[in-house]
């Protein structure tokens, strides 16, 4: 009976290892901003009068509104505001991310407004989502300090310089001592 019991445990995890779509989700790696780079499907879930139903970004924030961002049909960028996301798992193993309530609770909770979806596919920088179904889908790419190429610097030297106490000195080119000058150290003396 004990090796029965054993191999039965075997077998369930197992199985239940096998069940997960993606392994390593952290919830807390999907926060920032995402750029969507494709859609497959429609999501009624985002339908709306005034910009397409396919979003163009979405932004996880913990503790804070969460944004799906879209381009309206006059080229204008709008957004929908949840109340934040919460990624659940189920009986059959599958990771889903649920959008929080747009709406406020009401005595009936009729005012819920929830979207939903399955996470078919995550690592720390490309996120796969689908609707219930499968039928639909939305991959996005992580957008972060490490995806950006180059960043504009101003070139004109700042002819200002200070002390160590932080003032300004009126005089930079006469100063002695410690002087901070276009973000250098010099000692004059």
């Amino acid at each position: 009976m004990k090796k029965y019991m054993i191999t039965l445990a075997l077998l369930t995890l197992g199985m239940s290892a096998n069940a997960q779509w993606i392994s390593g989700l952290d919830e807390i790696e999907m926060q920032g901003h995402w750029v969507v780079t494709s859609v497959n499907g429609g999501f009624p879930e985002f339908n709306s009068d005034y910009h397409p139903q396919y979003p163009t970004a979405i932004d996880f924030n913990n503790r804070n509104y969460t944004y799906v961002w879209f381009t309206d049909y006059n080229g204008n960028e709008t957004s929908e505001r949840f109340a934040g996301y919460f990624v659940g798992g189920t009986a059959t193993g599958r990771y889903t991310l649920h959008l929080l309530s747009r709406k406020e609770y009401n005595s009936d909770y009729t005012g819920l407004s929830f979207a939903n979806f399955w996470i078919k596919q995550f690592d720390s920088q490309n996120m796969t989502i689908s609707d219930y179904d499968g039928n639909s889908y939305i991959k996005l790419q992580k957008v972060d300090a490490a995806s950006v190429r180059s960043v504009a610097t101003d070139t004109t030297a700042n002819s200002k310089a200070y002390g160590l106490n932080g003032v300004e000195l009126p005089t930079p080119e006469t100063a002695k001592g410690i002087v901070i000058q276009n973000g250098k150290k010099t000692v004059r003396k």
